[in-house]
């Protein structure tokens, strides 16, 4: 039944992303690719609680100190079931990965409960290639149906079409959510680097983060932002 695909993966996510991940990198060519190019974040299960309970003590009256979640930014595997695992880690936002978090090939010692809470910020090195900002959460979290996905699919599309085709390269959030922009620039990524959204102050700051631990691990090479 549908509540009960919802409460199994609420609990636990299913396998079928790890199939999907390890399915995109089968060929050498595509591995490559998505390991050279690929950059993909997440966050530790210890810190994906604390934010939770931030939400929790604010949405009751209560103030509580900010949480900075600690940011992992990988990329150049050394193996397709490192590369399958952290993408699967980085939306694995169910009570496994909460509570437990998921464990990456080789990187035991670095981090041992990786789950989905990442999100975009600068680069390391300091270059200032264009980044692309979304916040495209529409609704329907926590239920899947054919007119969902239908509304989805097109609203992104729908979004996706006016940033491109602005002068400016973005599309304002509504009142229903949504938010894309083209961040380019050494006073845009300032603003990036200090936690602020794009553009506009109405913007949701849900997926920026100023600060970055990017981890090159087939290289074994860490830097800081």
């Amino acid at each position: 039944t549908t509540f009960g695909s919802m409460a199994r993966q609420g609990l636990k996510s299913t396998g079928l992303w790890t199939e999907i991940y390890s399915k995109i990198i089968e060929d050498d060519a595509a591995f490559k690719r998505v390991s050279k190019r690929g950059y993909v974040a997440f966050t530790e299960s210890g810190e994906l609680r604390g934010m939770a309970m931030r939400m929790l003590m604010e949405s009751l009256g209560f103030s509580s100190k900010p949480v900075e979640m600690k940011n992992w930014v990988l990329t150049n595997f050394a193996s397709r079931k490192q590369c399958a695992q952290a993408y699967e880690a980085s939306g694995e936002a169910s009570m496994r990965g909460a509570f437990w978090g998921l464990q990456i090939e080789g990187l035991e010692k670095k981090t041992s409960a990786a789950c989905d809470g990442g999100g975009v910020t600068h680069w390391p090195d300091g270059r200032t290639n264009p980044l692309l900002w979304y916040a495209t959460f529409y609704g329907h979290g926590m239920n899947v149906s054919h007119e969902s996905i239908d509304f989805l699919y097109r609203r992104g599309v729908d979004e996706t079409i006016a940033a491109l085709t602005s002068r400016d390269l973005q599309s304002p959030p509504d009142g229903q959510g949504g938010g894309i922009a083209v961040v380019s620039g050494q006073e845009q990524l300032k603003s990036l680097r200090e936690g602020n959204p794009p553009f506009h102050p109405s913007w949701r700051t849900s997926g920026i983060r100023p600060v970055g631990h990017f981890v090159d691990v087939a290289n074994d090479r860490e830097s800081f932002v």
